[in-house]
């Protein structure tokens, strides 16, 4: 690396450090941040079970819904820390992996373009919010997206020099490979493509053996989860993203559960909603590309400027690569098999999974990859203006800045946007006032279950399908009756728009069988902030055939 830039990669990976560590570290646990999701506690919840002799569990019931890597990880927090302290600690994992990945992405570029397009890389993903936002959400997205990347860089260097390459490194490319699926399966779009790419070159190379070598390596690894989850559970694949696409088309509405939404029966999707999905993914991916932070921190996330400014970007950058316009064209296309994976990506999400309000973090590998043409733009306006003039250096130097400063404004606000009583801090105290309102034997399931089941310490059933593929036929077969009749539920807690939609909506009750409680503290005030609480009568429920 040229020594003029080493100073300013420290420097854009320190700040990055220091951002992220005022984020997790300046109001305590992640259930005050309001960053993590119901989703992030369900996967802390089967690394503590996994932690504690209980095995892949939830609820007491094998289950294969989280992507394994990253559970796996964190098993060991839960043999020094709370669940308290666990959630700071897979924060700080999470950031580590998010700070490796926009290292790695620099070195992806850097081999690519040239050095400098590489540091402009990592200085749009260090000053970005929105993917500082996407590493501290408690999940697997971080490390799926760095280990994406790494194999991404691993298999361009395989490419470049494949005569060189012996068993060992193949070896390490196959490891590579299957390490990402374990990680999130979303990374097999790209190993699909990718794939086929190594095949083609090492068989017109003869790289037989080698070939040989990284496929089998890559199906040792991931073979012994997929084995055991087609044994144990059933299906090779979690259920949890079949119970999301479920959910999805129950409410038929791009922003998740509302008071209104858009019913339409399973099985019968209108082409508006695929529609309304895919131009839903098209905004958010505008809204938050790498390019648009002066727009987003000046006129909000949403304006409709983004496109405006993109499209000046874009053709400014065009124009000053001149002559070279071809060797960028060159440069982008080289890697086609990750746009065939952003491609498949967004068809994937907008035409099967859904859940269009969790865009922001399933779409992210996508924002991650934009920042190669970005930064190929970018670098090339700023080479124009820094061959120019003493101007233009000064106007570089300037961009520079105004970029830190929008930078630390997204960053302010991503902290300050945190309300005091956000979904997980609410979240986080019923389920520690579940233990003081309900009798210990009481039996209690809930369609979010994964923050109430990970912090109350008792067992809440999953009703929404993600962890319990029985709630998932309940709620297609509009059958809940009877499977809270089967778990002997005693309550079910849950969001109002969820207990509307997906418990009363999906069963046959008889008249008395749910009945509402609104326990009161002393001075009045609802004991559960954020839940609805449902008695279940089970005398008046209907009886399974």
């Amino acid at each position: 690396m040229a020594q003029r830039f080493k100073s300013v990669v420290v420097l854009l990976l320190l700040f990055q450090v220091v951002i992220r560590g005022v984020l997790i570290f300046h109001a305590g646990p992640m259930t005050d941040q309001d960053y993590y999701g119901d989703d992030s506690f369900m996967s802390h919840k089967f690394a503590q079970n996994i932690a504690e002799g209980k095995g892949i569990t939830q609820a007491g019931t094998v289950n294969n819904g989280f992507q394994p890597l990253f559970v796996f990880l964190m098993v060991p927090f839960f043999w020094f820390f709370d669940p308290l302290q666990a959630t700071i600690a897979s924060a700080v994992m999470n950031s580590f992996f998010s700070i490796a990945g926009s290292w790695f992405m620099f070195l992806l570029v850097r081999r690519l373009t040239n050095e400098r397009a590489g540091v402009i890389a990592l200085a749009l993903w260090s000053f970005s919010p929105h993917l500082t936002r996407i590493g501290l959400n408690g999940l697997e997205t971080s490390l799926a997206n760095m280990l994406a990347i790494v194999v991404l860089l691993v298999h361009l260097k395989s490419v470049d020099t494949l005569t060189k390459w012996s068993h060992a490194r193949s070896a390490g490319l196959g490891l590579l490979m299957g390490l990402s699926l374990l990680a999130r399966l979303d990374v097999g779009l790209l190993l699909l493509p990718l794939g086929i790419h190594q095949i083609i070159v090492r068989i017109r190379h003869w790289q037989h053996p080698q070939l040989f070598t990284l496929l089998v390596v890559a199906a040792l690894t991931i073979a012994p989860w997929f084995l055991w989850s087609q044994v144990a559970c059933g299906s090779w694949i979690p259920h949890s993203g079949e119970a999301t696409r479920t959910v999805s088309q129950l409410y038929g509405s791009p922003t998740g559960p509302t008071r209104v939404a858009n019913y339409f029966p399973l099985g019968e999707v209108p082409s508006s909603y695929y529609t309304n999905n895919l131009v839903h993914a098209a905004k958010h991916l505008i809204n938050n590309a790498p390019l648009n932070l002066p727009v987003a921190t000046v006129m909000g996330e949403h304006s409709p400027a983004a496109i405006i400014w993109l499209v000046v970007l874009i053709g400014l950058g065009a124009l000053s690569m001149g002559d070279n316009r071809k060797q960028a064209l060159c440069d982008v296309t080289r890697i086609w098999y990750a746009w065939v994976f952003c491609g498949l990506l967004v068809a994937v999400y907008c035409f099967y999974y859904f859940a269009q309000w969790h865009f922001w973090r399933y779409l992210s590998p996508v924002t991650i990859l934009l920042l190669i043409p970005s930064a190929i733009c970018v670098n090339a306006i700023t080479a124009k203006s820094l061959i120019a003039s003493r101007v233009g250096k000064s106007v570089s130097v300037i961009i520079v800045l105004a970029g830190l400063a929008c930078s630390i404004i997204g960053h302010s606000n991503l902290v300050q946007s945190r309300e005091a009583h956000g979904i997980a801090y609410n979240l986080y105290h019923d389920a520690i006032n579940l233990n003081e309102f309900f009798e210990p034997s009481a039996r209690i399931g809930s369609f979010e279950s994964g923050t109430l089941d990970y912090f109350s310490g008792r067992v809440i059933y999953n009703l929404d399908g993600k962890t319990n593929v029985y709630a998932l036929e309940a709620l297609k077969q509009k059958s809940m009756h009877e499977l809270v009749d089967e778990l002997q539920l005693d309550y079910v807690i849950s969001s109002p728009p969820l207990i509307r939609d997906l418990l009363i909506a999906r069963g046959n009750w008889r008249r008395g069988t749910l009945e509402r409680i609104k326990p009161t503290n002393a001075d009045g005030t609802p004991v559960f902030a954020h839940n609805w609480v449902f008695k279940i009568n089970r005398t008046h429920a209907i009886r399974p055939n």
